[in-house]
């Protein structure tokens, strides 16, 4: 039963979508990679753990995410509106867009590539200093 899962325990690997929208979900636990989309709106998420890669989009909108943990390849779009991250952590590369609406966002981390359009509040928190160094670093096709 989806409303049960609050970890997912050993599992390292999802080849295709992943749909934990609205469960109890606390933990990835060693997942480390998910083939296409992953939608984790409306949980209690915290951190993605061990999570490396998402082949699709991810959505982490309405969580409390504190940390990306080892994320570092998300190719679709990343929507993180409405949460409360402040740092982008080991993220290198959003193939879509990146909705930071609505949050304290105040580093950018190691991200060097976005593939859509950024989205960020008029007042947000990040350094004049980081957005004119991510701009000098973006990479374009």
């Amino acid at each position: 039963n989806r409303k049960d899962i609050i970890d997912l325990g050993n599992l390292v690997l999802v080849d295709g979508h992943l749909n934990l929208l609205n469960t109890p979900i606390q933990s990835l636990g060693n997942l480390e990679y998910v083939g296409s989309d992953l939608d984790l709106r409306f949980t209690q998420i915290q951190s993605l753990d061990s999570l490396e890669y998402v082949g699709g989009f991810l959505d982490l909108r309405f969580t409390p995410i504190k940390s990306l943990g080892n994320l570092k390849v998300v190719d679709g779009n990343f929507l993180l509106s409405k949460t409360s991250i402040k740092t982008l952590g080991n993220l290198v590369r959003v193939g879509g867009g990146l909705d930071l609406e609505d949050t304290p966002i105040q580093s950018l981390g190691n991200l060097n590539y976005v593939g859509g359009k950024i989205y960020l509040n008029e007042y947000h928190n990040l350094p004049e200093e980081d957005i004119i160094k991510f701009i000098n670093k973006l990479q374009f096709d």
